[in-house]
């Protein structure tokens, strides 16, 4: 993996200058060479997606990314400088994150993959998408929720059943909730879900239905991410990496 920085470069900069850096790796799946800047960072995204309860799933417009984006970028430079942003340095730095996000196409969808990739499966939304899923269980956390005696009685029931004359067992995984062979559902990425998405638009033809949309996104999976931010009309560019320091 392509290097944007050296540990001396690094050593030169002021905190929105490596924040720069490490948002500008993030988009390349470049190493920062900063790994204290990289963690606030991705703290700073998670907990702007959560301030603001918006997940993927939600299909967020331009709009409502940059909001998110932008602020992380805000609070992360704040952070790791230890100091608040001067009007002036706050204008700068809203210059910078637009003129980077106009030039380089499709910067949400390939930021937001390359963090699940470099969070090995950790995404954006992850705490945003963990308080959804309590709300919209009566605020109870379903991981959490112990089972009943009824609920035992019936499992001890059914892992007797499991054991044959010989006292091998049958079958393995039972869940809490319906007695049957838990599985891990596979998680598809950014890029597959837009694939999947125009191909369905496309079988449907002229007559778009949102309402389609949305009830095709329900079916499936719980929490299944959506594409978003991927159309604005960004122009390609080749980008290639240099040690000259942070473009955005």
């Amino acid at each position: 993996m392509v290097k944007m920085m050296r540990k001396e470069q690094i050593e030169q900069l002021s905190a929105e200058g490596r924040i720069k850096n490490s948002y500008e790796s993030m988009y390349y799946r470049a190493q920062s060479g900063d790994p204290e800047s990289d963690g606030i960072l991705k703290d700073e995204i998670q907990h702007s997606f959560r301030r603001r309860g918006v997940i993927l799933a939600d299909n967020p417009d331009h709009t409502v990314l940059r909001d998110i984006m932008l602020d992380a970028y805000k609070q992360s430079t704040k952070e790791l400088g230890g100091e608040s942003l001067s009007p002036d340095r706050e204008k700068n730095l809203v210059r910078n994150f637009d003129a980077f996000t106009a030039n380089h196409p499709s910067f949400y969808t390939k930021t937001f993959d390359s963090f699940e990739s470099k969070y090995e499966g950790e995404t954006v939304d992850f705490h945003a998408d963990y308080d959804r899923m309590v709300q919209d269980n009566d605020g109870v956390n379903p991981l959490q929720t112990e089972p009943t005696e009824a609920d035992l009685n019936v499992m001890q029931r059914d892992l007797l059943k499991q054991f044959s004359r010989e006292g091998e067992m049958k079958a393995a995984g039972l869940s809490y909730a319906g007695h049957a062979p838990v599985t891990t559902p596979t998680r598809r990425s950014y890029q597959q879900v837009k694939q999947e998405e125009l191909a369905a638009q496309e079988m449907k033809g002229n007559n778009y239905d949102k309402s389609y949309d949305t009830y095709i996104r329900g079916r499936g999976q719980s929490y299944q991410k959506t594409t978003a931010g991927d159309d604005y009309g960004f122009d390609e560019r080749d980008v290639e990496l240099e040690d000259d320091g942070p473009e955005l």
